[in-house]
Parts: structure tokens; C-alpha cells; sequence
């Protein structure tokens, strides 16, 4: 991989209004331990909420352990210089694990970036592309340095994105469907839906209810495009049961047009949780997030969206796009739990015309 109880673990941390569930993270402090924790916009699926384990109780604890050792052993001085340090420890963790908000131009967010996975050429609007655009957390002393180089890199990867001819080869897409343009409480891209230079972009773009939302994973629950060679860019991602993505890749056979599912063998009880992932074409698979719905079951869920996936990127993401082909696909593939929206249903005029 809207709103979805479980993500693959984000290399950068997300928080949003709303209502909100627990993700870990990668945080570098306490990726080991697993205690590190960030927070996501829950939307259309079960509501489940995970505690933070990296949170207060966790200093606690270790003080609790601290002050009985030290109560005999040294001076309410010293006790007291101890909690100072954890709690500035704890204030320096928690603010180097969250993200700084990053504006870019809205012709930039408009503007195409091609680019190579597994071989396969691709285009897709830099507004799409999370991992990328999105600032990532910092741990250094010198911020301000590292902002900066990660804006030469950004730069430097728009120059090269910016033709096919030299479209950068990566070995992971992070792809986030979503209503690109004003959602009323950020006006910061107002006027990005007009340059959008595709359909299926400009469909979504101000339509939270269109189509291809209700058909593929979107929103906070992004989707990865991958390079099947290359499945260990997911070592660092955990699942909700806390197991490595990449070991769960490993155990399936990636097959064109048959969806693959691994499930978490603990997690919570109410819901299950699994990866999903599917081949498009040559070395360029799609790995997402499912789990048991009211509606489906994981494994449903995983083969209608492995379908709905594959027909967008081949006829939104290749080198011409097909959207009448794509709008069938997202139509006869929505979520059979999708709300009615309130703009006009493009299905049901799609269906009336002849020849479609």
C-alpha cells in the first residue's frame, strides 16, 4: 500500500487530523526495540487504534527501576538529576521522530516524473509520489544542513525525472491515491487539478468519492511499486504484528494477474492483517496492505485491489494513458463498502454509452 487500520511501516513519519491509529516507525533511536510509533488518519476501514509503545509509560518504567536502585545508593540530588535526563532524552526522541511540513509550488506537485521500476518506464505526477515530496525526520545537530541536502536531492532527482530519456531507475515507487487538490482546510494547492496533465488524475483530484478512490488502496494507505529483485527495500518495515514485510514477501511466489497474501501470525484480535502483492509486468510487482473487512475478506480485498491496481498502472502510469479502460476497471472493482459521493457517478453515465 484511505484511510487503512494497518500500512506497510513508512521510511518518514505522517501525522494528521482526524481520527488517528498507531504505525510504527523507523526511527533510528528505537527502530530496534519497536517502541517507536507515529500516528495516521484512520478513514474507511475498522477502527483500530494502537497504543504507542514509545510513550511516557516506557520512561516510567525505566525510572521506577532507576530511583529503587538508586534510593540507597546515592542522594536525592542525583535522583533528581536522573529524571531531568530522561525527560530531556525522552523530549529529544520524540521531537527527532516527528516530521517538519514540507510546501512545494503546485506546478511542481502538478508536473509529471518518469521514472523506471523493474525495467518497466512509468509516469506519475510528483503530487503522488509521498516518499519523495514528503520531509523526512532528521537526527542530525545540523538540521538546517540536512534540509538543505535533501532539497539538492529532490532537485536532482526532478532533473532527471523530468524526460523519459532520463527517467531514473528505482527499486521502490511509494504511490498515494488521494484528493490531490484543496480539501477546504489546506488551500495551499488550490488550482492543481487544472495542471494535471492526465484523467485519472484530474478525476480524483477533487472528487473524494470517485471511482479509482473506491477501487485501490488511497489516502494514508499508500501502495508501493516495486522491483520483484529487490523486495529487501522492505527490511525495515514492519506490519502491525511487528514482522518484518520483506520476510513476508520472501515466503510467496509473485505470479502476473494473481494476487499474493502473507498474514501476520499475531496482531490484534477484532481484525487481520496481511501483505498483499501482485506482478504487472516483467520485474515491476505492486506490494499493499489487507486485512478482513465487514464487506471482504483479506483475501478478497487482495484480489480486487491486485486487480484494480494492475489495470491502473498499465492505463494510467505507462507512456499513454487509457482512461476509458481504466474507469470500467475502477468501476466493476470499487469497494463494495464505498459511500455514494455527491458528485455525479461517472459509472453509471460510463455504462450508457455505447461501444463502452
Amino acid at each position: 500500500m484511505p484511510g487503512r487500520p494497518h500500512q506497510l511501516i513508512p521510511e518518514f513519519l505522517k501525522i494528521n487530523a482526524g481520527q488517528y491509529q498507531g504505525v510504527m516507525s523507523t526511527c533510528p533511536l528505537c527502530a530496534n526495540s519497536g517502541r517507536c510509533t507515529s500516528a495516521k488518519r484512520l478513514g474507511a476501514g475498522p477502527k483500530h487504534t494502537l497504543k504507542s509503545r514509545f510513550n511516557w509509560r516506557f520512561f516510567t518504567n525505566v525510572f521506577t527501576i532507576e530511583f529503587l536502585y538508586f534510593k540507597t545508593m546515592m542522594s536525592r540530588r542525583v535522583i533528581s538529576f536522573n529524571l531531568s535526563v530522561w525527560l530531556v532524552l525522552g523530549g529529544a526522541v520524540l521531537a527527532a521522530c516527528s516530521p517538519s511540513p514540507q510546501r512545494h509550488s503546485i506546478e511542481f506537485l502538478a508536473s509529471d516524473a518518469h521514472v523506471v521500476v523493474g525495467g518497466v518506464p512509468l509516469i506519475v505526477p510528483f503530487v503522488a509520489l509521498t516518499g519523495l515530496i514528503a520531509n523526512k525526520p532528521s537526527f542530525s545537530l545540523n538540521k538546517q544542513k540536512d534540509r538543505q541536502a535533501a532539497k539538492e536531492r529532490l532537485e536532482a532527482f526532478r532533473k532527471g525525472a523530468s524526460s523519459q530519456e532520463t527517467a531514473p531507475s528505482v527499486d521502490r515507487l511509494e504511490i498515494t491515491m488521494s484528493t490531490f487538490g484543496s480539501t477546504g482546510v489546506d488551500s495551499s494547492r488550490n488550482g492543481i487539478c487544472a495542471l494535471l496533465s492526465r484523467q485519472w488524475s484530474k478525476s480524483v483530484c477533487d472528487d473524494p468519492w470517485a471511482p479509482l478512490q473506491q477501487a485501490i488502496p488511497h489516502d494514508l494507505n499508500e501502495f508501493y511499486l516495486v522491483d520483484d529483485r529487490k523486495l529487501d527495500v522492505f527490511q525495515n518495515h514492519l506490519t502491525v504484528g511487528r514482522e518484518r514485510v520483506s520476510d513476508q514477501l520472501n515466503k510467496m511466489r509473485l505470479r502476473v494477474g494473481e494476487a499474493s497474501v502473507v498474514c501476520d501470525a499475531e496482531g490484534p484480535a477484532s481484525t487481520r492483517f496481511c501483505t498483499a502483492a501482485i506482478s504487472i509486468k516483467q520485474h515491476l510487482a505492486v506490494v499493499w496492505t489487507v486485512w478482513d473487512g465487514s464487506a471482504e475478506t483479506h483475501f478478497r480485498q487482495a484480489e480486487r485491489e491486485g486487480k484494480a491496481i494492475t489495470a491502473f498502472v498499465i492505463n494510467a502510469l505507462g507512456p499513454s494513458e487509457n482512461f476509458p479502460a481504466l474507469l470500467s476497471a475502477a468501476c466493476a472493482l470499487k469497494n463494495p463498502s464505498a459511500p455514494t459521493g455527491f458528485h455525479k457517478n461517472p459509472c453509471s453515465e460510463f455504462a450508457t454509452k455505447p461501444g463502452l
